[in-house]
């Protein structure tokens, strides 16, 4: 008799519920008054989208009707599950269709429904009448993968790495989490589950970032790229901008005397800073996050491909709106410091999980850990280069003959005279790179050893006080020349950017005999070299080099001697260099212990990125000041011109071709 009454009540409130108005509220909002409690969440009591908004607008795709694929990409403990498993509440309870919910295997895919899935629903009141009980006549709808709902909606929890799964059902709702595991090609094979149910058909896939093209990254790029935007807390700002790891800094003195990182005051100093005002957001404070995500305040996604289809929409957020920075620096610190021992899999487990970006083996990773060494601004260093009148670089003066070492005076005189000719005068191998703004200068002064090993020995400019360091004035072309004799850098050896006001800065390197530099986007450059260079007139051959034949710019009565140099493939070559700590691994770059702090965030002010069409190009991150790189860059590139650096030889005198970077 009691199960007699309970099928008509049954019966009843699934009659009164089928004319009942629908709910027109969106899932995030019905959630908030319907989900009391989430079991395995750390925050207590009911759901409040609040305190991750930026699943709000994903929710919102299952009851818009113009939407039929959701992609969404994003980082560990930034609720993207979870928004799935609100979904799921709200789909049983207002939307019910057959439901395809997909792990990466059959185990994965059980564990979710019994340790997530089911504790959710049993507290979500118009869920939780709706789910069999584990024992009475309905027990059986109650399954391990499948669970048949007392309104006939039947969900199957099922792992996508079994092809057999992802074939013969008619799906209507097809929910997808962590899809970067699965095999290739499975995404496309779950997708065509829902086609009988035509514009009532919908998917939602939801991982974090697996490799560059695969089936994830290439799902997101075909969508709208909606990046989640911040809003700077400096009133005076309040600039609309993306969580970029490259605006998250920490106190350079964190590291202790033996190189390893005090991480207490890491994680007290990591701020993400905006790169419009330089307001430090402090994000351990759960009150800052709160306020840059506040949607009020204009938090939102920014759509970053305008161009995809309207009935596909893609989502990207990171670990950076969720979790304190410090933490994430602290990971990121650890994973460096395994990169540079030859492991790589903590970084590209960061980038993943925690920046939700797809890995390439070839990342450049931008954040360049410059080791301060053991010397001094202006200390002697017993390696530097010494440049001969011939051009010859070596280590150290040539002996001069003595008599006795020949059997007669003839040849004795013979070798003192080519000793002269040699030697002359000899040059220090130091070199002055200026880059050239409108009305100031930059400029780094750097030693050279005879290998390629590159050392600052000195740096200073700006246009004002804020700019450079105390110490250092505003330079003028008066104070070029005595920067140039004080270190008897030789004349050839200073070298101008000429990118602003390139008709001055070609008159005072004429006038002066110094080198114009410009950057280019071409990646190198077509040389005419002497198949046998001991051999006057013979054949020529072309050499692609990283740098172009000195240009002779007529100034009427004088000549200015430019050459243009590729700036990704002079760019890559630096990067590479500031990486190497073993001079046994190959050339080194080198900053002195009190090098000035304003030079080192100059050094990390660029990022290697993939352009659309497919090539890299060096970017400026945000509005950082980079002259203290550009200046650094030019100095490679006058070692790469001295052969010093790269794939050419000065011993044999061959050339060959230099590797390109691309």
């Amino acid at each position: 008799m009691s199960d007699q009454c309970d099928g008509q009540q049954l019966i009843e409130e699934l009659w009164r519920e089928s004319w009942k108005p629908p709910d027109r509220r969106s899932a995030w909002e019905w959630g908030e008054e319907h989900v009391t409690r989430i079991p395995y969440s750390p925050i207590p009591g009911k759901f409040r989208s609040d305190n991750s908004p930026w699943i709000r607008k994903p929710l919102e795709s299952l009851t818009d009707v113009t939407i039929r694929k959701v992609q969404i990409v994003a980082g560990i403990q930034a609720s993207k599950t979870l928004l799935m498993e609100i979904g799921s509440c709200f789909i049983t309870a207002c939307l019910p269709g057959p439901l395809l919910w997909l792990d990466q295997k059959d185990e994965e895919a059980a564990d979710e429904l019994e340790s997530r899935i089911k504790p959710l629903w049993n507290e979500c009141a118009p869920v939780k009448r709706l789910v069999p009980g584990a024992t009475g006549r309905n027990r059986y709808k109650n399954k391990r993968n499948k669970v048949t709902l007392l309104n006939g909606m039947t969900a199957h929890f099922l792992g996508a790495h079994n092809k057999k799964n992802l074939q013969r059902r008619s799906i209507r709702w097809l929910i997808g989490d962590e899809n970067w595991s699965w095999p290739k090609g499975h995404m496309k094979e779950a997708e065509a589950r829902v086609t009988a149910f035509g514009w009532l058909g919908k998917i939602f896939f939801s991982s974090q970032a697996g490799e560059e093209q695969d089936d994830t990254n290439k799902s997101f790029l075909s969508g709208t790229q909606e990046e989640w935007n911040f809003v700077c807390l400096n009133p005076e700002c309040e600039t609309l901008q993306p969580y970029l790891w490259e605006n998250v800094e920490w106190s350079k003195d964190a590291k202790r005397e033996d190189g390893t990182y005090d991480f207490d005051k890491v994680k007290a100093s990591a701020r993400i800073v905006c790169p419009h005002c330089e307001h430090a957001h402090d994000t351990e404070q759960i009150r800052v996050r709160n306020l840059m995500n506040n949607q009020d305040r204009g938090a939102d996604y920014v759509v970053m491909n305008p161009d995809s289809p309207r009935d596909y929409r893609s989502y990207h957020w990171n670990s950076l709106c969720s979790v304190p920075v410090g933490n994430l620096v602290e990971l990121y610190l650890q994973a460096k410091a395994a990169a540079k021992m030859g492991d790589m899999e903590d970084l590209k487990i960061f980038y993943q999980k925690r920046l939700a970006l797809p890995w390439n083996e070839l990342r450049e990773d931008f954040k360049m850990e410059i080791e301060r060494s053991n010397y001094l601004m202006g200390d002697p260093w017993a390696e530097e280069a010494v440049i001969w009148r011939d051009g010859t670089i070596t280590d150290q003066i040539p002996d001069k003959p003595e008599a006795e070492d020949f059997n007669s005076d003839e040849e004795f005189r013979s070798a003192l005279r080519k000793h002269v000719r040699q030697v002359g005068t000899p040059l220090h191998g130091r070199m002055m790179q200026v880059d050239c703004q409108r009305d100031h200068f930059w400029v780094g002064i750097f030693s050279f050893s005879e290998t390629g090993d590159m050392r600052l020995q000195w740096c200073g400019g700006g246009r004002n006080k804020e700019e450079h360091d105390s110490d250092h004035p505003i330079l003028f072309w008066e104070d070029l020349d005595d920067l140039a004799e004080e270190w008897n850098v030789p004349a050839h050896l200073c070298m101008v950017d000429a990118g602003y006001d390139t008709s001055r800065v070609y008159n005072e390197c004429a006038v002066r005999g110094w080198t114009a530099l410009m950057g280019d986007q071409r990646s190198t450059f077509q040389h005419m070299v002497p198949v046998n260079p001991r051999k006057q007139g013979g054949p020529k051959r072309k050499v692609e080099r990283f740098y172009s034949p000195a240009k002779r710019v007529n100034l009427g009565d004088k000549f200015a001697n430019v050459h243009f140099y590729s700036n990704l493939n002079v760019k890559d070559v630096l990067a590479r260099l500031q990486k190497n700590q073993d001079p046994s691994e190959g050339p080194t770059f080198e900053v002195p212990d009190n090098c000035p702090e304003w030079y080192l965030k100059h050094m990390d002010s660029e990022k290697r990125e993939k352009l659309p069409s497919g090539r890299y190009r060096w970017l400026q991150i945000g509005k950082r000041p980079n002259h203290g790189w550009d200046f650094t860059v030019m100095g490679v590139c006058a070692l790469i011109m001295m052969k010093l650096l790269g794939k050419e030889s000065v011993a044999d005198g061959e050339s060959v071709t230099e590797e390109k970077s691309e």
